[in-house]
C-alpha cells in the first residue's frame, strides 16, 4: 500500500493496460511483465557485473519463489564470474547451482521452509551504495516475466527500504528452517556454528516489527 503520487500513477497505468493493451505508458519506479520487466532486470544485473569489473564493491540479493529463468540464471552465473556477491533465497524450485568454482563461486543460495506461507519477492541491487530494492509478484520464471502481467517496484521510502534489507539479513542468518541450496544437492538444515544464537527467522522478523512497532508507541 503506498499513497505516493509516481507510483499511484503507475498503477493505475498497469490497469489501462488490462482495458487497452495498446496503451503501454512510460514507467520509471515499476518493472512491468510481460512490457519490459526482462529487459530492466537484464539492465540492472548488468549493471553490478559492470560495478564488479571496475572494482567497485557489487551484490545482489533476491528472495522469490522460483528462480529458473534461463536468461536470468546465466545472467547471475556471468554477475558471479565478474566478482559479483549474490544471494538468493528461493522457496521452491531454484536453477543455480551455487559455488562452483568459475561458474558460480560468488553465488550462495538458502531455502526457508517455515510455519508460516511466504510469497514476498525482494530483489536488492547494491549499486556503488546507492542501494535500490524492489518488491513485488513476479517470479523468475519464463511465464512470469514474458507471458504473465506481473510488477515489481522500486521502494522509494528509505525507512521502508531498509527494513526490507533487514528481513533479507534476518532470513540469511536463519539456521534453524533453512536448508542450504548446494551444488551437492543435499539441501542440507543449516546449523548454528560454534556459540551461534539459533535464528528462526520467522519469528525474528515477527520480533523485528514488534519491536518497531512498540517503539513507535
Amino acid at each position: 500500500m503506498t499513497t505516493r503520487p509516481s507510483i499511484i500513477k503507475e498503477m493505475k497505468m498497469v490497469f489501462g493496460f488490462f482495458e487497452n493493451q495498446y496503451e503501454i505508458g512510460a514507467y520509471k519506479n515499476i518493472l512491468m511483465a510481460p512490457i519490459h520487466l526482462r529487459r530492466k532486470l537484464r539492465q540492472l544485473i548488468n549493471r553490478e557485473i559492470k560495478h564488479a569489473k571496475s572494482g567497485a564493491p557489487a551484490s545482489i540479493y533476491i528472495k522469490v519463489n522460483n528462480l529458473i529463468d534461463r536468461e536470468i540464471v546465466a545472467l547471475l552465473y556471468e554477475a558471479s564470474n565478474a566478482g559479483v556477491k549474490i544471494r538468493l533465497i528461493v522457496r521452491s524450485a531454484c536453477s543455480i547451482v551455487p559455488e562452483v568454482k568459475g561458474m558460480s563461486e560468488n553465488i550462495k543460495a538458502i531455502s526457508i521452509l517455515d510455519k508460516f506461507l511466504e510469497h514476498p519477492r525482494i530483489l536488492y541491487f547494491h549499486n556503488k551504495g546507492k542501494e535500490e530494492v524492489f518488491i513485488g509478484s513476479a517470479d523468475m520464471m519464463e511465464r512470469n516475466i514474458d507471458n504473465r502481467v506481473e510488477v515489481l517496484v522500486k521502494v522509494l521510502d528509505e525507512e521502508i527500504r531498509q527494513q526490507l534489507i533487514d528481513i533479507l539479513e534476518i532470513q540469511w542468518k536463519d539456521n534453524m528452517k533453512a536448508r542450504n541450496l548446494s551444488q551437492y544437492h543435499l539441501n542440507e538444515y543449516i546449523q548454528p556454528e560454534n556459540e551461534d544464537a539459533p535464528v528462526r527467522s520467522q519469528i525474528a522478523i515477527y520480533e523485528y516489527f514488534k519491536h518497531f512497532s512498540e517503539s513507535e508507541t
